[in-house]
């Protein structure tokens, strides 16, 4: 976890997934895009901090989105 982020951790993620989630599973790329075939998505932008709890979500999400698209 980065420095200063300690508002955020598995803890509540954990807590934040199943509200959203509910009793289905959170691989199911309606739930989470990182699971998505992404081969049709329109051109995309991502921006993050280097200090965001985010961080490695959004770079998780850049690696998916450019191995799925001929670039």
């Amino acid at each position: 976890m980065a420095v200063g982020t300690a508002f955020i951790d598995r803890p509540i993620v954990e807590q934040m997934a199943a509200s959203c989630g509910g009793p289905a599973d959170l691989r199911d790329p309606a739930i989470s895009p990182l699971y998505a075939d992404l081969a049709e998505l329109p051109p995309a932008l991502f921006t993050v901090g280097t200090i965001d709890p985010l961080l490695d979500d959004t770079l998780f999400m850049h690696m998916h989105v450019r191995n799925d698209l001929v670039v």
